[in-house]
């Protein structure tokens, strides 16, 4: 097991349960970038729990954004769970957003690519993530997980997953603008402003 990093962008990521595969249990995962340690990635967290009340997840996703020190967090909101998100918005005042959940199969094997490369890590509290992974595996037109495994925690995992660059943007280097350049553009704003 990996050790907990120091700090850094922290992300908690939850997957409702009772979605259309018949699945229950609704999960939560934890996941920091640290600051001095780009690309890699730590789970801090794993946590699945079947069939829970709204009153259950609103208090593990409040327990977990303090124990973690969340900055944000990010949840399915297809079928159900965009009326589930909505309820912990507004009655619970959890900032959740919408997880981005387009091209499975990239995510999965973004996730794979970051295991390869050795940057994505599970800390001791991911255990059940790890032993879903340990008998996960494709279903027959390799676009999704298998039917019939249970994958609630790995889809939990993309959606945190995808809150992180896995490499620095380029950045542009800086405009030299000139003296005169500079003068002309604020004369240019101070005539739009009459």
């Amino acid at each position: 097991w990996a050790a907990v990093p120091g700090p850094g962008k922290t992300v908690l990521s939850l997957d409702f349960g009772g979605g259309e595969k018949g699945n229950d249990a609704t999960t939560f995962t934890v996941w920091r970038q640290p600051y001095n340690q780009r690309p890699h990635v730590f789970c801090l967290e794993a946590i699945a729990k079947d069939e829970i009340e709204m009153p259950e997840i609103a208090s593990i996703a409040k327990n977990l954004r303090e124990k973690w020190s969340v900055n944000k967090i990010v949840a399915d909101e297809g079928a159900l769970g965009h009326a589930m998100a909505k309820n912990l918005r507004n009655q619970y005042r959890l900032p959740i957003e919408k997880a981005i959940k387009q091209d499975k199969k990239g995510r999965i094997l973004s996730a794979r690519g970051r295991l390869d490369a050795g940057t994505l890590h599970l800390c001791e509290g991911a255990k059940p993530l790890h032993d879903e992974w340990l008998s996960l595996c494709w279903n027959e037109d390799r676009q999704d997980h298998h039917e019939r495994q249970a994958d609630d925690l790995s889809d939990s995992a993309l959606y945190g997953l995808e809150e992180f660059s896995a490499w620095e943007a380029e950045q542009e280097p800086p405009k030299v603008v000139s003296m005169a350049e500079t003068i002309r553009q604020r004369a240019e704003r101070k005539a739009r402003r009459g």
